[in-house]
């Protein structure tokens, strides 16, 4: 029923609302509210001032009611887009007069507001538990279990420490607990967060319903009352906080009236030393809620404030503030924000902003404002960073108004610093740190460089400038313990184990003494336990708010081309410290041409704020930029997980699907398996795997596991190599003995080093025969090549050499490892390379086969005719041997390179002409693969020769030499050169010839080419793109983008490395050798190499000085295998000398003879019977050179 007063009322609404519409139709904006509501103040580079919920310290900005009525900011959008002003919508909040109101400009776009918090449950209540010795009642988690026997005792509970209310027997491996509680106004419930201080894991259940875990396995799996966990130390006890789980999702479990919180907490085991509970409970209500219970004293909760779905531009943007019907209510245009200063509004004159470097969120801008940004740039005059003799320092830059002040201890300059009036005297080690400052305005940017009078370096050298008080400060320095921590090692608690950022500046000098870069920084302690080590290890990154966002334009790592760093790590080798300290950068850069994810690694030495800091090693940091910089992916769109599935970012949701699958069904079906392939990625996951497994690391797989996947439909997880330290016998001189697929795959592992979910995965994967023989195969693989002995005891020898040079000087300076000591080290590990394969061989055997091991022989013939690829390997040459496992099928491939086809196999003498076999092995096995030799030149042109990094003094740019080894003219017009970017091409010009035998230079600077090759001719240009030092891909293809040839080169062992900015370029050995091979290639024997002409190193070479030459020299029988004739066929007489090459370049036989013709018997020089395959028959007579080739068979 409807009252006359509500009909009246009815009738008025709805004239309002026509007459609302009608003055909208006549263009009258109608907003009583827009002239209240006001931008305040923003921060648009934060890194310490505003922590969000997360932990993470987003841009934010604050708005402000300017009117005298309170205002519904749901009213009002956001945005930092002109073009879209209705971007992001304030949440439901009411904002009374001269109140302000701040926004994360986080791009995690949630739309929450402030919250009251209650603990509900605190230290020091009493709790229900029970010390089981066996599994108690499945329902002893639910509300209605009846706590009969149970005893009651206060938190925390456990023992050890002295942070425990209730003591239980020393030993205990679990405590169960149980308490109920009670929660109101359910409806106003917006957040619920459970804190837990725990020694070492823990399940929680709420209501029955498990709600969290650390430690014990997978989510949702049951955990047995005599389980052990895996390691965590409890950090109140040190002055720590507890950890802090999210349970918002499960609000819904709760109920008006009564409700059990319970808690299964598990030991290390029973030799731990300490077990302990400490559990809380806090709510989070819109509006306050009838209880009193106050915050815990040890929680902190977030504030939580909104979040929008975009972020600001540390570069400068306009941002908006926006009634819903369009009509702006304020706007800000901004610059350049220096990093951790907010710009706003004056408190006494709203309409002046300016620069507060005490920011004022969530409330009004009180603090002193800076008017002006200080933009200019000092200038050293001393570039170098070691010098001989005493200098003069000069400093430019600045303007009128402007001053220059500087320090010379590593501290920050201030306005107390000393003012520069003239030159610097620099006399000895020297931290020059300097700015700019101007009365009324921010100061500018500091700029360092350090000077050392020290010894020339034997390594790179990087220098880390900051405040001393960022070091040394018991409150706040970050290499200190500090005044709360525990005395036990590793020093919990200490200032050293915070992840406190402080700024600083970081340099690098190479060898030659050139400057690489110098940057602002922030740094941090890295790293677990060595973090109580002396010199400990720094973790770098570059931030805007530095002044610096991006490391760029340098190529830290020879082994990668990568040039941008957002982050980097000076490591102190970890657990290694005081052994060969470069185990873990040698065992990463072992497996690197895997299919692996590694940090790479360069040897480097440190100095901080000034003082000799010794060896360390310059690595990789594993974050979202990483991958962004590794696998080209974007590094907000990745899913980064640790041990058991703990987020490091994104999410974890697909991963526990993974698991749940793999738990509940057997992966022996191919199809079950092919679903899981489609998630992981198999490739990956073997070489990480077997990797671990041959370094034989016994801090894994229940710690030092990372993996990740990028957030695509086609994304797979793929594992992250690092922290081997344990690896290669660093504790045990013997443990290449060790059976560690045993230890991968064990089911009841302990907490530590392999409890059973970190087995787990591997476990199932072997359920399938498919992923069994793949892992084998792909082990015997790598165990016959990357593994081998003797090849790793080379790579332990020169990374050794490397770092030897510096050993004595590191030992004067923290006194381990000795030089003797560190000799020890290295040889335990070239013990382990020689010894680790046939023990390993062995462990395969008893773990799956139980069957023979056997020898398996290839060749290829002729040797240089083709390739064989065996498995996952390909091998080249006349002769290669290698182990197998019986009853793991081994499949064979032959690839016949330019000029043969593959024509037949010999299996132990038996003729297969299938181009790919597959035999399963019974005894032991030789496999040749025959070829033929072909006259097919249509595709007769090859990358023979490429120039990618030439020497300063000589520098022609970049360039790569064709070259058509057949007897017919190619037209290559419209062909194409790149390199690994599809992008990046070069067209070859039209009516472009190559003839028979013909040269052509395609450089990126004709120019500069001409100018060192002036009497080269047959060249063309220019590419637009160039050759990485650190090694490229260079694909030719023909104009219809049919792949001719390609060349993926490195800078480093095995390939030539003296072509990589010394002078010589990198030649093709001959036209027939597989071009991907390192081996196919040499170091040009001529300084500027050898553009459009032969290569100074060509083997058995199709160049020669006569006409006609194919008419001239004839060698027959050929193919032959008792003997051949070499004859010149013309009437000439007297001396012609005759050499034979092998195809490797050796000089086997040389004779003189007169007359025009010699018998070679298949000999070399001693009379020997020489190998089967291709040889290089050279006859020089009359100042005339001949050459042809040979083939010696069986």
């Amino acid at each position: 029923m409807l009252f006359c007063n509500d009909l009246k009322m009815i009738v008025m609404i709805q004239f309002y609302k026509v007459l609302f519409f009608a003055l909208l139709l006549c263009g009258i904006s109608v907003n009583l509210k827009a002239q209240g509501l006001k931008i305040n103040e923003i921060m648009s580079s934060n890194t310490f001032v505003v922590f969000d919920e997360d932990g993470d310290t987003p841009d934010w900005l604050e708005i402000i009611n300017t009117g005298n009525t309170a205002i519904n900011l749901s009213d009002y959008y956001i945005s930092e887009s002109k073009r879209t002003l209705l971007k992001w919508q304030l949440p439901i909040f009411n904002l009374p007069p001269g109140k302000t109101f701040m926004v994360y400009a986080s791009g995690k776009d949630r739309l929450q507001i402030p919250l009251q918090w209650y603990t509900i449950i605190d230290v020091n209540q009493p709790w229900k538990y029970f010390l089981p010795n066996s599994e108690p009642s499945a329902t002893w988690k639910s509300y209605s279990f009846a706590e009969t026997g149970w005893l009651t005792g206060s938190t925390g509970i456990g023992f050890g420490d002295n942070d425990d209310n209730t003591v239980i027997p020393t030993g205990t491996i679990s405590v169960f607990m149980r308490r109920k509680f009670t929660v109101t106004n359910l409806n106003e419930l917006k957040s619920l967060w459970f804190h837990i201080d725990y020694d070492d894991g823990f399940v929680a259940f709420l209501n029955g319903t498990e709600i969290c875990r650390a430690g014990l396995g997978t989510p949702g799996s049951p955990v047995a009352y005599n389980l052990s966990a895996a390691s965590h130390e409890a950090k109140m006890f040190n002055g720590g906080s507890p950890d802090g789980f999210d349970i918002s999702d499960f609000i819904p479990l709760l109920k008006e009236n009564e409700n059990v919180l319970a808690i299964q907490v598990h030991n290390a085991g029973t030799g731990s030393s300490d077990l302990t509970a400490i559990p809380f409970l806090t709510a989070g209500y819109e509006n306050q809620a009838a209880t009193t219970a106050p915050v815990s004293n040890f929680l902190q909760m977030p504030v939580l404030y909104p979040h929008s779905n975009f972020k600001l531009s540390s570069a400068g943007e306009t941002l908006s503030i926006t009634f819903k019907n369009g009509t702006v209510a304020d706007s800000i245009s901004y610059g350049i924000i220096p990093a951790n200063y907010s710009f706003g509004r004056k408190l006494a004159n709203p309409a002046t902003w300016g620069y507060f470097s005490k920011p004022t969120p969530g409330s009004l801008n009180e603090t002193e404002m800076f008017t002006d940004i200080v933009k200019s740039e000092l200038q050293f005059s001393i570039a170098e960073m070691f010098l001989k003799n005493t200098r003069q320092l000069l400093f430019s830059g600045g303007v009128a108004g402007e001053e220059i002040r500087f320090t010379l201890n590593g501290n920050e300059p201030t306005m107390a610093s000393t003012l520069y009036r003239g030159p610097i005297t620099i006399s000895k080690n020297t931290v020059v740190r300097a700015r700019i400052f101007k009365p009324g305005a921010i100061p500018g940017k500091i700029t360092t460089r350090t000077y050392l009078f020290d010894a020339p370096p034997t390594l790179p050298v990087i220098s880390v400038s900051t405040d001393s008080l960022n070091l040394w400060d018991t409150q706040y320095g970050i290499y200190v313990l500090g005044d709360s921590y525990d005395t036990q090692n590793p020093n919990y608690g200490a200032n050293f184990w915070e992840e406190w950022e402080k700024p600083a500046s970081i340099e690098m000098t190479g060898i030659a003494g050139e400057r690489v870069f110098a940057l602002n920084c922030g740094i941090r302690i890295f790293g677990g336990w060595s973090r109580a080590r002396p010199q400990k290890s720094l973790a770098v990154f570059f931030r805007n708010e530095y002044g610096d966002p991006v490391l760029e334009n340098v190529q830290l790592f020879k082994s990668k081309p990568i040039t941008s760093f957002k982050s980097i790590v000076l490591r102190n080798s970890g657990n290694d410290y005081d052994f060969t300290r470069f185990r873990d950068g040698f065992m990463t850069d072992l497996v690197k041409n895997m299919d692996t994810d590694i940090q790479a690694f360069e040897p480097v030495i440190m100095y901080l704020n000034g003082q000799y800091w010794g060896h360390i090693n310059l690595r990789e940091k594993i974050n979202e930029n990483y991958l962004a910089s590794n696998h080209k992916v974007d590094a907000d769109q990745v899913d980064i997980l640790e041990l058991e599935s703990n987020i490091i970012e994104g999410s974890n949701s697909e991963y526990i699907d993974l698991l749940a699958f793999l738990k509940n069904n057997s992966l022996a079906p191919d199809v079950n398996y092919d679903f899981v392939a489609k998630q992981i990625n198999i490739g990956n996951y073997i070489d990480y795997m077997l990797s671990e497994i041959y370094f034989n690391n016994r801090d894994w797989p229940g710690n030092n596991i990372k993996f990740w996947k990028p957030q695509t439909e086609d994304g797979k997880w793929r594992w992250i190599m690092f922290d081997t330290d344990f690896g290669f016998g660093l504790y045990n001189s013997n443990d290449f003995t060790l059976n560690t697929i045993q230890f991968a795959l064990e089911p009841n592992g302990p907490a530590w080093p392999n409890p059973p979910w970190s087995t787990f995965v591997f476990r199932k994967l072997f359920e399938n025969t498919r992923f069994k023989h793949a892992f084998i195969n792909r082990f015997a693989d790598m165990m016959n090549t990357t593994f081998a002995g003797a090849s790793v005891v080379s790579k332990i020898d020169s990374i050794a050499s490397i770092i030897q040079p510096e050993i004595q000087r590191h030992y004067n300076r923290w006194g381990a490892p000795s030089p003797v000591g560190w000799q020890n080290s290295v040889q335990t590990m070239r013990n382990f390379a020689m010894n680790r394969v046939p023990h390993v061989q062995s462990h395969i055997n008893q773990q799956f086969i139980r069957a023979g091991i056997f020898e398996v022989t290839l060749s290829n013939f002729p040797a240089a005719a083709g390739t064989i690829k065996l498995n996952t390997i390909e091998i080249a040459g006349e002769s290669w041997k290698g182990k197998y496992f019986e009853n793991v099928p081994v499949t064979l491939t032959a690839k016949a390179v330019r000029g043969y086809k593959f024509s037949n196999w010999e299996v132990n003498g038996v003729t297969v002409l299938d181009e790919t076999i597959v035999i399963n092995l019974k005894k032991a096995t030789t496999v040749k693969a025959v070829y033929q030799e072909t006259f097919d030149n249509g595709n007769s042109v090859v990358i023979n020769e490429i120039n990618y990094n030439s020497a300063v003094e000589n520098d022609a740019g970049d360039w790569v030499e064709l070259y058509n080894w057949g007897r017919t003219d190619i037209d290559i017009s419209g062909w194409i050169l790149k390199d690994d970017d599809d992008t990046h091409q070069f067209v070859i010009p039209e009516n472009a010839i190559l003839k028979s035998k013909g040269f052509l230079v395609i450089c990126r600077n004709s120019i500069n080419f001409k100018a060192v090759h002036p009497f080269i001719t047959n060249f063309t240009g220019n590419m637009d793109f160039g050759l990485a030092s650190a090694g490229d891909v260079v694909r030719l293809f023909t104009n219809a983008g049919e792949l001719v040839d390609s060349v993926a080169f490195k800078s480093e062992l095995p390939w030539p490395v003296e072509p990589n900015g010394n002078g010589p370029t990198l030649e093709l050995r001959h036209y027939s050798y597989n071009s991907l091979v390192a081996e196919s290639w040499k170091t040009a024997l001529e300084n500027l190499g050898t553009p459009g002409r032969e290569n100074s190193v060509t083997t058995g070479s199709d160049f020669v000085t006569s006409n006609s030459p194919e008419k001239q020299l004839r060698i027959y029988p050929n193919p032959f295998s008792t003997e051949t004739k070499i004859k010149i066929e013309n009437n000439r007489l007297g001396p012609m000398k005759i050499q034979i090459f092998s195809m490797d370049g050796r000089l086997v036989k040389s004779e003189s003879v007169d007359g025009n013709e010699f018998v070679w018997q298949g000999d070399n020089q001693s009379g020997q019977k020489l190998l089967p395959g291709i040889y290089i028959c050279k006859v020089q007579f009359d100042n005339q050179l001949l050459t042809g080739k040979v083939i010696l068979g069986k």
